[in-house]
């Protein structure tokens, strides 16, 4: 059985979890919404919880082996049918990490680009905050890219037209 990863790429208010959790129900597979994720793991008083939290509570950045770990954490190897994320892998070696983890388990990455067109209205600090979220997703997006992996799909369409779309590439 081809066992997929697929990422969501998009910045915040792209409807991102709205797909994974349609495509999470369509294909059978789990959706782990990441900055949930993030939240959940620090109030449940885990040790990885608990490093999280010391480093976010110091200001300090979550390394990509903390963020490897929940991800890896929440699905587990023998139960791996596919897994759904948003919000994660924020760059390139992180879904090299995924794929290391589960070599031979993944079969392929599938990046779903939602090109999200920024409100005029918006305040210069948000505009600042998604310039680097697209600089980070734009690296994610190339790799993935070259790599033959990247579904494209515009802000214009709808969320069942995107699971579509995702259905009919696997």
């Amino acid at each position: 059985m081809k066992k997929e990863l697929i990422i969501i790429l998009g910045p915040p208010s792209a409807d991102g979890e709205i797909l994974g959790k349609n495509l999470s129900t369509k294909l059978g597979i789990p959706f782990i919404h990441f900055g949930k994720a993030i939240r959940m793991e620090t109030l449940s008083k885990s040790d990885l919880g608990n490093r999280m939290k010391s480093k976010l509570d110091n200001g300090e950045a979550l390394t990509n082996d903390l963020l490897t770990d929940l991800v890896l954490s929440k699905i587990p190897h023998g139960n791996f049918t596919g897994l759904i994320v948003n919000g994660y892998p924020r760059d390139i070696s992180q879904i090299e990490n995924l794929k290391s983890a589960y070599k031979g388990v993944i079969s392929s990455v599938i990046g779903i680009n939602i090109n999200f067109q920024t409100p005029s209205k918006m305040s210069q600090k948000l505009r600042e905050a998604l310039k680097k979220h697209d600089i980070r997703n734009d690296e994610i997006i190339d790799f993935l890219n070259k790599e033959g992996q990247l579904i494209k799909v515009g802000s214009n369409y709808e969320i069942a037209e995107i699971v579509t779309k995702v259905v009919a590439a696997k």
